[in-house]
């Protein structure tokens, strides 16, 4: 996939890494991420690490996909390990049940329907003008769906319009619900400012 926060390609191998770069993507607190960024050396051999980040605060976290079901033996003795190398390079380690993905199956289908509007808002050429205008929109009312937005901001294509919002849903100036089924009526509000 293209990365709008990166400015250039990410390739991910599986489904759920896949899930994890949209997540990293669409989080405005993450600055930069980075997928396969190393190898842990555990006692059961090396484990390729799947991302990387980095946050405005400064924060930096390595994450690893675990699978297989919880509570075995096992995946407990390789979840010990996994910490344990952690530990040892001094590394903040995330580690991240696999299943989990399939209980945020809306969340990321709306990030994985959102990210080609916001590929096309970077090349918008009035793109700063339909942000203006959608932000001056939201300061009469803090709430709107897309379809209001688009009849709000009529002087502008409401394709740029859409393209537009979700480019501000991806830096964090807008927010929706990830949980529910994304369309043309999802609403969308400003994000509290600190």
């Amino acid at each position: 996939m293209y990365s709008p926060k990166l400015g250039r390609r990410v390739t991910v191998v599986e489904p759920s890494r896949l899930a994890l770069a949209l997540e990293l993507e669409f989080d405005p607190t993450v600055l930069a991420y980075v997928p396969r960024p190393r190898s842990l050396d555990t006692q059961a051999g090396g484990v390729e690490l799947c991302f990387w980040s980095c946050t405005k605060a400064g924060f930096e976290q390595f994450y690893s996909i675990t699978s297989g079901a919880t509570g075995g033996s096992k995946l407990e003795q390789r979840r010990t390990s996994l910490l344990l190398a952690a530990a040892t390079a001094q590394i903040a380690l995330r580690l991240e049940p696999q299943a989990q993905y399939l209980h945020r199956a809306t969340a990321n289908a709306n990030r994985l329907r959102l990210l080609p509007y916001v590929q096309i808002a970077q090349h918008l050429a009035q793109r700063e003008s339909i942000t203006a205008r959608i932000l001056d929109v939201f300061r009469f009312q803090p709430r709107h769906s897309f379809h209001q937005l688009e009849r709000a901001v009529e002087e502008f294509d409401p394709r740029d319009v859409r393209a537009t919002a979700c480019a501000l849903v991806h830096v964090g100036q807008l927010k929706l619900d990830w949980n529910s089924r994304l369309q043309r009526y999802s609403a969308l509000e400003q994000e509290d400012v600190p």
